[in-house]
């Protein structure tokens, strides 16, 4: 445009951001000038399909958990923002030193993982078994976690298993890191033919 001037500067965190000045003064919203890392295209795919997979079950599928603590209810779970999180209640913890949650489907899935984002990293979940309902209504165990150390807030993590068909997935935690409720941002299972797509970049 004529008369547009472009004016470059600096923020002290270093970061540079560029201001649009229109000749009679009025300055534009800051355009970020820096981009966050691209997606090969050859991924591109993988993370879309991974991220329809996420949405599907948002829309479609229940979770249930032993327990909440108020304002960090279950329900964060389902909102599709991985910064708010569910508690479980620490009296119920203190009480009975677990806590399961409870994936539930619209349809019968299947499914070769489940994904979950660590709430605060002080009560990163460090023992937990990973089961699938069975048409016999028992559970079967796929998964026994007891190695886990401390993981940072909000990290990603993905446990894979072999592919089971299943309504339900299940979740028990028996230990965190600071052996107290567990919390978590969100938790997704994993279709299969899913497992190999690092979740981390449907996050950019």
């Amino acid at each position: 445009l004529s008369g547009t001037v472009t004016i470059n500067r600096r923020l002290p965190d270093g970061q540079a951001y560029t201001d649009v000045t229109d000749p009679t003064g009025e300055i534009y919203s800051p355009t970020h000038l820096e981009r966050p890392p691209k997606i090969a295209p050859e991924n591109i795919s993988g993370i879309f399909d991974w991220l329809t997979n996420r949405e599907t079950f948002h829309r479609s599928g229940t979770i249930t958990t032993d327990s909440q603590w108020k304002f960090q209810e279950r329900t964060n779970l389902l909102d599709s923002d991985v910064t708010t999180t569910w508690l479980g209640h620490r009296i119920w913890w203190h009480d009975h030193q677990k806590e399961t949650i409870t994936l539930t489907f619209a349809n019968l899935t299947e499914v070769a993982g489940l994904f979950w984002v660590n709430g605060h990293y002080t009560r990163t979940p460090t023992r937990y078994t990973i089961e699938v309902f069975k048409n016999d209504g028992s559970w079967e165990p796929v998964k026994t976690v007891d190695t886990v150390q401390e993981l940072p807030s909000g990290a990603l993590r993905t446990d894979t298993f072999e592919v089971r068909q299943t309504t339900r997935i299940r979740m028990t935690i028996t230990d965190t890191l600071q052996h107290d409720a567990p919390s978590l941002g969100d938790i997704v299972p994993v279709a299969s033919g899913l497992t190999n797509v690092d979740p981390s970049a449907a996050f950019l």
